[in-house]
């Protein structure tokens, strides 16, 4: 994704591409890839696009935002998608490959649970109003008590296709509800789910490496919930 770079005073990061001989994808990205004869074209982009720390812009970018999504896994191996907010500025970025966030899970939130050093997470972050969405990966390298340091092991852009523009605001402070755990989806449940614009998804590789994702889409596949009445 092209975007202009932003006045800092910070010192210049070199821009650069994925310098490994390996490929950025894990072993699971280049599967699908290969399934959808795209490998070659993936591994190129990926090359040039995917780095190992965050560009100037980048670091802006998140400091400015009001909200971050992140992709984890719980104590069973289970990826999930939660979403960590605060003013912006509760987002630092001391240098270009770390990320410090300044907030805490909601109550029953599964993010509270792997929050120890040495996890690995994905964070994706969005700017509703222009739809510039951008991706780091990486492992929580410390917790403090207003929340944790993140390393980041890879930074990138992503298109803004899907992404509905909205301003989201903050609102009086209300207390969080119960956390409801279900085994499976009920009626309200789907009711919820068809009815939104935008679902986030987590997901991760556990051969070759932990590396977990978080992204965000604009719809709901052409499936729901068809599938899931068929499962």
């Amino acid at each position: 994704m092209a975007t202009e770079d932003l006045p800092t005073s910070r010192p210049t990061t070199r821009l650069g591409g994925w310098p490994d001989d390996s490929s950025p994808f894990h072993a699971g990205e280049q599967a699908v890839q290969s399934r959808l004869g795209v490998r070659d074209r993936s591994e190129t982009l990926g090359r040039r696009m995917i780095r190992p720390s965050m560009p100037d812009q980048h670091r802006a970018f998140y400091e400015s935002q009001p909200l971050i999504f992140a992709g984890h896994l719980d104590s069973a191996g289970t990826p999930w998608a939660s979403v960590l907010s605060g003013e912006p500025g509760f987002i630092t970025t001391p240098d270009a490959r770390t990320l410090r966030i300044a907030a805490h899970p909601a109550p029953g939130d599964p993010l509270g649970e792997p929050l120890v050093e040495g996890t690995p997470i994905g964070l994706l972050g969005i700017e509703f109003a222009t739809r510039r969405r951008n991706r780091v990966n990486g492992r929580i390298a410390s917790t403090h008590p207003s929340g944790f340091r993140m390393a980041v092991d890879q930074a990138f852009g992503n298109c803004p296709q899907y992404i509905h523009p909205r301003a989201p605001r903050f609102q009086d402070h209300r207390a969080a509800g119960a956390v409801e755990m279900l085994s499976g989806l009920d009626t309200e449940a789907r009711a919820t789910i068809a009815a939104a614009d935008t679902f986030f998804v987590a997901s991760q590789q556990r051969r070759g490496g932990q590396r977990n994702r978080c992204s965000g889409r604009g719809c709901l596949p052409p499936w729901w919930p068809a599938r899931l009445r068929a499962a």
